[in-house]
């Protein structure tokens, strides 16, 4: 219970901070952090993706299929 109080304001404190930060002119505007954030993100869930199917159905599959894709 108390861990769950302490993280709420956790978030109030970062909310509170990312607004103070990004009212502040020289901070990098928002949508480019944000845009940075998600690709790396995107970055990580198709390497994520890529690795489960290499482990699923080996590399030979993952070439078939590329073949496949390729041709088809």
């Amino acid at each position: 219970m108390q861990i769950r109080k302490k993280l709420q304001v956790l978030k109030v404190q970062l909310k509170i901070w990312v607004m103070r930060w990004t009212r502040q002119r020289n901070a990098p505007s928002d949508e480019l952090v944000l845009r940075k954030m998600a690709k790396s993100r995107i970055k990580q869930i198709l390497a994520k993706i890529c690795r489960m199917l290499i482990s699923r159905i080996g590399w030979n599959g993952v070439r078939n299929a590329w073949r496949l894709g390729a041709t088809g």
